[in-house]
Parts: structure tokens; C-alpha cells; sequence
């Protein structure tokens, strides 16, 4: 299944559709739809408001098994939130080395709970110092999914993005602004006028790379 632009618009709209008062999951089930998941899963590990007393999840796993995850703690041991703690690009579940015996079993269960056998995980970071991960799992075999996320990944990680905005604004968490120092407002300021790096340094006697 190759990336299709009319199908991630018609996603992005209707994640964007969702308000405060109407959360609800019908955009990740609809994501998993149009791409043939087996479920879709957005874990927020570090959210402002939201993670004080632990994991904001917003899946569409079965109630039974995020109630088995919780009660066992298996975000502890889990290889796919470890392995995400430092990545920037897509980890896909068929690469982790499943060690921890907690980990052996959670992977078991899961699929006895229809969550799928494989997946990917998109980390996402924003500017409120939030961490969360979108994953999505599927029961194709290994090389189908191989070639099915080389071919989509792009449209995940752009689906990711936009569910975890749709997740802040939902609760009435808005983007924090950057903190700009004077001097970077002045280059900000002088760069949107259309002045060159040297009319810039040569105005306040600094080298071009500060300007850069």
C-alpha cells in the first residue's frame, strides 16, 4: 500500500476536527482503518496537566488489556519505551532485543489480547519538553510490514504529530511560545526586513555566524 496524499489529508481533517468535550478515539480508529492496523495507540509519558499520576494513554486497544498493562506496570520493563527514550527516527518492534523476561511476557500477552505482532513506534517531542509515542501494529507478515513502513512511514510520522497536537489542544493545553533572547529578536526583526548576515554585523559589529 503505497502513501496516498487525498487519504493522510482526509486524516489530518478529521484529527483536526476533534474539540475539547468530544474526545473521543474515532480518529485512531479511523487511522487504523484506512491503513489496515490492528490497533493504534498514542502514549503520552511526559504531558503538562495530563501525566501527573501516570501514562496518558489514548488507544484503540481492548479496555482489557490497558487495564492488564497498568496493573502489571509494564511501562517499566517495556522494550518499545525504552528503546524510544533517545530515538529521532521510527523504531520498528521486529529490531528490539527482548531480554526482560517481563518484557517476553508482556509481548505474549499482547497478542493474545488482538494488539497485533509487530509494530512501529513514532517519538514525539514538543515544546512544552513533552514526550509521548504514537505506535501502530499489524499482524502482516515481516516482509510485507517491512515494505509497507518503508512506504508509509512518511505519513505516520506526519500523523503522529498531528494527533499529539489534537491531544494538547483537546485539553485546553496550548503551545508554549519560545523565549527569545534581545539579541535573537533583533535578528528575527532585521532577517524578516530582507537585510544581508554583513549589513547586520557591520549595524553591530559581530561576525556573520552569529548572525547564522
Amino acid at each position: 500500500m503505497l502513501s496516498d496524499p487525498d487519504r493522510l489529508g482526509s486524516l489530518i481533517d478529521k484529527i483536526g476536527d476533534v474539540r475539547a468535550g468530544r474526545f473521543s478515539a474515532e480518529p485512531l480508529h479511523a487511522i487504523a482503518e484506512s491503513y489496515g492496523f490492528s490497533q493504534v495507540a498514542y502514549l503520552g509519558l511526559h504531558l503538562p496537566q495530563l501525566t501527573r499520576e501516570g501514562p496518558f494513554v489514548y488507544v484503540t486497544y481492548p479496555e482489557s488489556w490497558v487495564d492488564h498493562y497498568k496493573e502489571l506496570d509494564f511501562v517499566t520493563t517495556d522494550p518499545v519505551v525504552a528503546s524510544t527514550a533517545n530515538a529521532l527516527l521510527p523504531v520498528n518492534w521486529d529490531s528490539l532485543e527482548v531480554r526482560h523476561p517481563k518484557a517476553r511476557q508482556m509481548f505474549g500477552e499482547a497478542r493474545e489480547f488482538g494488539i497485533g505482532a509487530r509494530g512501529l513506534t513514532m517519538t514525539i517531542r514538543g515544546t512544552h519538553g513533552e514526550r509521548a509515542l504514537l505506535s501502530l501494529t499489524s499482524d502482516l507478515p515481516a516482509a510485507e510490514w517491512q515494505d509497507f513502513c518503508r512506504e508509509n512511514v512518511g505519513d505516520f510520522q506526519i500523523l503522529a504529530y498531528h494527533i499529539h497536537k489534537m491531544v494538547l489542544a483537546a485539553h485546553g493545553i496550548s503551545p508554549a511560545a519560545p523565549h527569545l533572547s534581545a539579541r535573537e529578536f533583533e535578528v528575527l526583526k532585521w532577517a524578516s526586513a530582507g537585510s544581508c548576515p554583513r549589513a547586520w554585523c557591520s549595524r553591530v559589529a559581530v561576525v556573520t555566524s552569529v548572525f547564522r
